[in-house]
């Protein structure tokens, strides 16, 4: 698990050092501070072997479209694409890997390893390479661009490893579309199928609706949906349960993929009534030392914080903590709420979202 990340040079960070992290972390913070950035930065440094994903968290902010000069520049602090992002994380086991990224201007097509067949391509953006180090010695690497190819149609190039260089890292984005979400959540939940682990599925959407006795996989036209048997005479698509019954679902499979990693999530309390967090927050709690699983999640709301507090201080660990991201003059700093200053602060209706 991380227990200290820096960022540099990357969207509104300039430099940032955020720690201790424990194995639940909440981030909060007002409007445009960096909350949801500080995810994605987490997000490409555990994919340090893939350099597509900076085109990735673009399309979860909805931006699709860029023209040569301005391709994925604002992932760079300032759109100073000519400074390199530096992304270090420190492990408990002691391990600090750092990745950078770099933006390299449009030139000749080089030997792609993962697509061959971008011999004979032009480039129509320039190169984000990703370089993953462990102690200054390259771990990875791995490059991304659109060009287009012998046909003269856009498309995007990649290579490098397949193989990440640490554990998985799901990020569960607040831009993903309903449709997306619903493919993704019935190919995971197959998945957990296979390897027996539908029962954790089942108990934990229970918190939403206790009417729930089961899942199924159910096909309608071309596609999978997870769909819900709460004693109708047919099974019920979650999509049309609510959102928190399908939103809790995606927590759920993400935590069980990403088995020994991370996982990502951006605004969690949404969807879910305030009755309910403090159970949600006891699952998480459960199935993230289960499958020793690191959560980070961003927060606006104060219902959220109080609820996870209410919920750690029961367990014999208190494996919690609190990031606010605060703005000091021309920069952003993280200060942190352990269990003790949390409850004073709670306490004394400080704000602290």
């Amino acid at each position: 698990m991380i227990k200290k990340f820096s960022i540099r040079n990357f969207k509104c960070f300039e430099g940032i050092v955020t720690k201790p992290w424990k194995r639940v972390n909440l981030i909060a913070g007002k409007n445009n501070i960096g909350k949801t950035a500080l995810l994605e930065a987490v997000w490409l440094h555990e994919g340090a072997h893939n350099a597509g994903l900076a085109f990735t968290v673009e399309q979860f902010r909805g931006i699709t479209s860029f023209s040569d000069k301005e391709f994925l520049s604002d992932l760079f602090t300032g759109f100073k694409s000519e400074k390199e992002i530096l992304l270090e994380a420190e492990y408990q086991d002691s391990k600090i890997l750092a990745l950078r990224i770099i933006q390299e201007e449009s030139g000749q097509p080089r030997p792609m390893v993962e697509r061959p067949e971008a011999q004979g391509t032009t480039n129509i953006s320039p190169r984000i390479v990703f370089e993953g180090r462990d102690n200054g010695n390259s771990l990875c690497k791995s490059e991304f661009f659109l060009g287009l190819d012998p046909q003269n149609r856009p498309f995007p190039f990649s290579s490098g490893s397949k193989q990440s260089i640490r554990p998985t890292a799901v990020f569960i984005s607040t831009g993903a579309g309903k449709e997306a979400k619903n493919k993704i959540n019935a190919e995971r939940f197959s998945i957990q199928v296979e390897m027996k682990r539908k029962k954790d599925v089942v108990e934990s959407l229970k918190l939403i609706d206790d009417r729930l006795q089961d899942l199924e996989l159910s096909k309608r036209g071309a596609e999978n949906f997870v769909c819900g048997d709460i004693g109708h005479d047919r099974l019920l698509p979650l999509s049309l349960m609510g959102e928190g019954m399908e939103r809790y679902l995606s927590f759920v499979l993400s935590i069980l993929m990403a088995e020994n990693g991370t996982v990502l999530i951006d605004e969690i309390e949404n969807g879910f009534h305030h009755a309910i967090l403090n159970k949600i927050w006891n699952n998480l709690a459960k199935l993230a030392r289960k499958y020793n699983v690191q959560i980070i999640a961003t927060t606006h709301s104060h219902e959220c914080i109080e609820a996870a507090h209410e919920s750690f201080k029961q367990d014999k660990e208190y494996d919690f903590i609190l990031h606010r991201l605060d703005r000091v003059g021309e920069r952003i700093e993280d200060v942190t709420y352990d269990k003790d200053t949390l409850e004073a602060s709670l306490k004394s209706n400080m704000e602290i979202r």
